[in-house]
């Protein structure tokens, strides 16, 4: 058997305890900046018929209102 000193054997728990929490930090973190990525790329604009409020993806340069079905211009951003 190995022969381990108890402060050789605590250093090594809390170094894999720290490993562990370290990667399951990352991976939260990961998961959590491609949510911000998706609520970036879309903005809030109002209707120019109805007058309700939507979010639509940025990169349309048309759209449809969810409320009147009425086919709105991108530039008219809240």
């Amino acid at each position: 058997m190995i022969d381990i000193a108890p402060e050789t054997a605590s250093m090594l728990y809390v170094g894999g305890l720290l490993s562990v929490l370290l990667f399951i930090w990352l991976r939260h973190s990961q998961k959590v900046g491609k949510r911000d990525n998706k609520r970036m790329a879309t903005r809030s604009v109002s209707c120019e018929y109805c007058g309700s409020c939507y979010l639509v993806e940025s990169f349309t340069s048309f759209h449809r209102c969810p409320y009147c079905q009425c086919v709105n211009k991108g530039d008219d951003e809240v």
